[in-house]
């Protein structure tokens, strides 16, 4: 079953950074629960049944806790605009899942960059670059220490590499 294997990833990557990853607390999984429908229905499993408990590294990024993403300043206004907020990168750029019934099935996972999000008050649309084509392959990437790019810049350009090059997917039966 694919949850497991989130689940093993999402467990190997809280055991590295010695965290706890598991089914978050009563409050904070009836606050998750308004937002269920507009969010990808393997990205609500996996938030509902195995999320790291505290910051947790994830490549270049930290994944928050869900207690941190429910309380974090941008978490309503990215979610208004169809992102789910993960994460950051270092630089500050927004680590987000695409939600809303067209992404029902889907969990692509973006960037949205921070400057120009704030400076520009551009909609997430015009400042997000999507990183890994589904929650899956981030996952895999992370896990595996495969390159994900440090910024939205550096992203832009990795996005160019893919459509020449192809994207890289974990090998089937992963």
């Amino acid at each position: 079953m694919m949850i497991e294997l989130y689940r093993d990833f999402i467990r190997n990557l809280a055991k590295k950074a010695k965290v706890s990853a598991s089914v978050p607390s009563k409050d904070s999984l009836d606050a998750l629960r308004k937002y269920s429908d507009s969010l990808p229905v393997d990205f609500y499993s996996v938030m509902t049944t195995c999320w790291p408990e505290g910051d947790t590294p994830a490549g270049p990024y930290e994944l928050f806790s869900l207690e941190d993403i429910l309380g974090d300043r941008r978490f309503e206004a990215l979610l208004s605009k169809g992102f789910f907020l993960i994460g950051h990168a270092l630089n500050g750029d927004y680590l987000t899942i695409r939600t809303g019934k067209k992404w029902a099935s889907e969990t692509s996972v973006h960037l949205v960059s921070h400057e120009h999000y704030l400076s520009y008050e551009m909609h997430p649309d015009e400042c997000a670059i999507e990183i890994a084509a589904d929650l899956l392959e981030f996952f895999y990437r992370a896990v595996e220490e495969r390159y994900m790019p440090m910024d939205f810049f550096c992203a832009q350009k990795f996005a160019q590499l893919k459509e020449k090059y192809g994207p890289e997917k974990p090998p089937a039966g992963a």
